[in-house]
């Protein structure tokens, strides 16, 4: 197992002599600063936006973070929960860090979890994940969501083609995932998001009304720009389909566009940023 930022082997086990592991911690401050790179640099810059994920950026996120599960679980195999007696406690916050966004890899984000906490038991890391997200944690526990959990929003869709060309050609979606009226239930399937996000809209083909949409003009699904929003998007997204719509409540038409699409679902382009 090499060292990522320099190379070299990492230390075996048996050498280790009780004190801070300079060059374990090194590694995972390297491995902390660029996993915040990526997504400094995925998220919209003050004043701007951005509707699509690059697919060079996209590719570059999917493989740090592929990266740095498969580095953690090498350590976790050699030397154990990297916690502070190991690591410092700048280098424990790191490894925290890590195993928060090894989501792509459930199996061993698991053991990091189990890990952690035992970790956790003997003063070696941080309680806030342990005590929030993993209180009743277990083999022999369901599991309770986690910031990382991917969220689905599933919603009928009286035409496919239309919601395809509001969302992807308008917003600047992906097509994560398609299937037609022969796919389990029935239903057409229609996946749209941006690659690497948590969320995820599921629009169900109902060409027939036998559930048909039914939103409300309190239904919003809000997008944080953290900037002035883009006319031409606006534009895009009308042309795409969609209506301009004022708002139920006046914060959103002060702070943000608030746009229906062809279903009369409802899409917020919001100026304030988020959190």
């Amino acid at each position: 197992m090499e060292n990522h930022a320099s190379g070299l082997p990492l230390q075996s086990a048996a050498r280790w002599n009780c004190r801070v592991d300079e060059e374990l911690r090194r590694e995972l401050l390297a491995r902390c600063e660029e996993d915040q790179r990526i997504r400094n640099l995925v998220s919209a810059q003050p004043g701007r936006h951005m509707v699509r994920l690059p697919e060079e950026l996209a590719a570059e996120w999917q493989r740090i973070d592929e990266e740095n599960t498969r580095w953690l679980a090498e350590v976790l195999s050699a030397r154990g929960w990297p916690g502070r007696t190991l690591v410092g406690e700048e280098g424990a916050g790191a490894a925290w860090l890590l195993a928060q966004h090894a989501d792509r890899d459930p199996v061993r984000q698991q053991a990091f979890l189990h890990a952690l906490r035992s970790a956790a038991g003997q003063g070696q890391a941080s309680l806030t994940w342990s005590d929030a997200d993993m209180d009743e944690f277990g083999e022999d526990r369901a599991m309770k969501p986690l910031a990382a959990s991917p969220m689905r929003i599933a919603r009928p869709s009286h035409d496919l083609r239309a919601a395809e060309r509001f969302w992807v050609d308008g917003l600047g979606l992906d097509v994560l995932f398609r299937a037609d009226d022969s796919a389990e239930g029935g239903h057409a399937l229609l996946m749209v998001g941006w690659p690497g996000a948590a969320w995820h809209l599921e629009l169900v083909g109902d060409p027939e009304d036998a559930t048909p949409a039914a939103p409300t003009e309190e239904d919003l699904l809000v997008l944080y720009l953290g900037g002035e929003v883009d006319e031409d998007l606006v534009r895009r997204l009308v042309d795409a389909g969609g209506t301009r719509v004022s708002a139920r409540n006046p914060y959103w038409d002060r702070w943000g566009i608030t746009i229906a699409d062809p279903d009369g679902y409802r899409l917020v382009l919001s100026s304030l940023s988020w959190p």
